[in-house]
């Protein structure tokens, strides 16, 4: 977040594993792909604020962990207002010494108070409407 605001995408790029994943409202992308989406980003957008809450960590085990958190930006690319409320969650690995991210997911936040239109579902719609999975992993 604060390499997006100071236009920083090396950094961004440091603090990714070559295999790491980026996944939104679009599908998936690879380290290269989302390196690339940050250096466009930060020369389309003026970041004028951002505040990371709610911040929780789930321990997977001594050498990796999720970070789940909501934030709010206020910011402008390409001429146009960003979502302003999101929901993210990263996974961290600790390799070579350094956490670095696997994972990095991010929504808007559908169930925020100024979300007109509150669209979220997921605890009114019964278990029995809900859309069945696709897949299904097994481990």
């Amino acid at each position: 977040w604060e390499a997006w605001k100071n236009k920083q995408p090396d950094r961004f790029a440091s603090a990714m594993a070559d295999d790491a994943v980026f996944f939104g409202l679009y599908g998936t992308t690879g380290k290269a792909e989302s390196v690339a989406e940050q250096r466009d980003s930060v020369n389309s957008c003026q970041v004028a604020s951002y505040a990371l809450t709610n911040p929780r960590v789930i321990p997977i085990d001594a050498n990796a962990a999720i970070l789940l958190y909501d934030a709010e930006q206020h910011a402008v690319c390409g001429g146009q207002p960003v979502q302003p409320f999101m929901h993210g969650e990263s996974v961290y690995a600790l390799r070579n010494g350094r956490w670095i991210n696997l994972l990095r997911s991010e929504v808007p936040a559908a169930d925020h108070p100024s979300n007109p239109s509150k669209t979220s579902t997921r605890h009114k719609m019964p278990l029995s409407k809900q859309p069945k999975p696709n897949h299904v992993f097994v481990s």
